[in-house]
């Protein structure tokens, strides 16, 4: 079996052949997953055979540039795609964990929105509990990821904000809720909500049926070479685990 480094080479030699050797990219995510890509970006450079370059954009430019040719593809959020086939790479959602004593079981993606920018919201609109909602988040990105799912609001700046995770499962009792990142594994100390009836698991978060779900794909017009090299570069073992260690679920199919 051919080494990763030869088996991409061999594909670019055969398939760049007398191609540009520029792949054009745009990125209108925010710059959420494109870690990856900086790394896939250098393993293709180094083969000699195709650079990768891309800017940032936001959707409304990206989009049109693709229509234009004026790039191969689009790294975006599934929910702003319209007409242009794509490529689904990555996925990222929120999560809402309570206490295993808490009696709530759903909240609505509405309901979720009014908890995050409310000044004092309370379990009592909710369920049959009066204690004010102490809502806690790990550091980092939460708030960019709630932005992200949510849109442009103005979150409440009384939001918790807890040194990491497991610190946060700590604080957890029975007026808590603590926004965090998706992960496949439910720590034992607390449960999540479902949100809109639908739990997030891995299958509801890559398939976007879970409301609070965001999909980034790659859409393009032309499914060119150049862009079947890159595809190729991110199915490799290597970059599914980089996908991974960005907090994103891998749905690029092997």
């Amino acid at each position: 079996m051919k080494s990763f480094p030869v088996a991409i080479a061999a594909l670019l030699t055969l398939a760049l052949s007398g191609a540009e050797s520029f792949l054009t990219l745009s990125d209108a995510t925010g710059g959420a997953p494109t870690g990856f890509f900086m790394q896939a970006a250098i393993t293709l450079s180094v083969t000699g055979h195709l650079n990768l370059s891309m800017s940032r954009k936001v959707p409304s430019e990206a989009l049109p540039m693709l229509e234009r040719g004026e790039v191969d593809a689009v790294l975006i959020d599934r929910r702003f795609v319209k007409n242009q086939p794509y490529i689904p790479l990555a996925a990222d959602a929120l999560v809402l964990y309570i206490s295993n004593a808490n009696p709530a079981v759903n909240l609505t993606g509405e309901q979720v929105l009014e908890i995050l920018t409310a000044r004092r919201p309370n379990w009592k609109s909710y369920i049959n509990i009066d204690f004010d909602i102490q809502r806690i988040a790990p550091p980092g990105n939460s708030e960019n990821l709630i932005r992200r799912v949510f849109g442009d609001i103005e979150i409440d700046r009384e939001i918790f904000q807890v040194d990491s995770s497991s610190a946060g499962f700590a604080f957890i009792n029975t007026a808590s809720i603590f926004f965090s990142r998706f992960s496949p594994v439910i720590p034992a100390e607390v449960k999540a909500l479902n949100i809109d009836g639908i739990m997030p698991t891995s299958k509801t978060v890559s398939n976007g049926s879970y409301p609070l779900a965001i999909v980034y794909v790659l859409a393009y017009k032309e499914l060119s070479p150049k862009l079947q090299a890159l595809i190729y570069t991110l199915k490799q073992n290597q970059f599914r685990r980089l996908i991974n260690d960005c907090g994103l679920l891998v749905i690029l199919e092997e």
